[in-house]
């Protein structure tokens, strides 16, 4: 059986927050240059706008720098777009109806049971008429 390359070895020792943690923040560093590029910006550029030195800049862009949210906050300010998108929280409901929290009204009759405002448990009847309801 052949030996697994030095890649190979690392790969599998790495943990899976890591291998993630570097895509994201090397998704980030893509996603801010596709900005700056069609602003015709540099990393000069951002840094001055931030208050920033232009080192620090170029460190945060390196794709290795953990940011924190003030930072990325900043940098969204500045470059007028989102650098960070938190997806609606959805819930599948039978005969594959999206839904999210704020189509669902809450009225006396109803008939969904609603755990909390933040957890559904449990549709006790779900008929069409409900789901062209929810879905208008």
């Amino acid at each position: 059986m052949k030996e697994p390359n030095v890649y190979d070895r690392i790969r599998a020792r790495t943990k899976p927050e890591t291998r993630r943690y570097v895509q994201k923040n090397a998704e980030l560093a893509s996603r801010v240059a596709q900005l700056l590029k069609a602003r015709g910006w540099t990393q000069k550029d951002l840094a001055r706008a931030l208050g920033k030195s232009e080192s620090e800049v170029s460190k945060w862009l390196s794709g290795l720098h953990n940011l924190t949210l003030k930072s990325i906050a900043k940098m969204e300010a500045v470059l007028e777009a989102d650098l960070l998108v938190v997806p609606d929280l959805e819930i599948e409901v039978s005969k594959t109806v999206s839904i999210t929290f704020e189509m669902i009204c809450l009225r006396e009759n109803s008939d969904f049971n609603i755990a909390s405002s933040q957890n559904i448990s449990t549709f006790e009847s779900f008929d069409d008429e409900a789901a062209q309801t929810i879905a208008a």
